[in-house]
């Protein structure tokens, strides 16, 4: 868990965490690029919910400069 989450959570924020322990030294690129994928779907539901003011892509720049996304 992480600050921010245990901080939001309880409040009904919802996380979408890729949660592969990514670095930009990865040790399974593949694993750690299906994971970029399937969490960039949810932000992209989110993104598109007209119900939600706010979405926080947290760390996205990694994704992109580093090509999994």
């Amino acid at each position: 868990p992480n600050g921010e989450r245990n901080l939001l959570e309880p409040h009904g924020v919802e996380f979408q965490v890729m949660a592969t322990g990514f670095t930009w030294n990865t040790q399974d690129r593949d694993n750690d690029t299906a994971a970029c994928l399937a969490v960039w779907e949810h932000a992209r539901r989110m993104l598109a919910d007209d119900q939600l003011d706010l979405v926080l892509l947290d760390e996205l720049t990694y994704m992109v400069a580093y090509d999994y996304l």
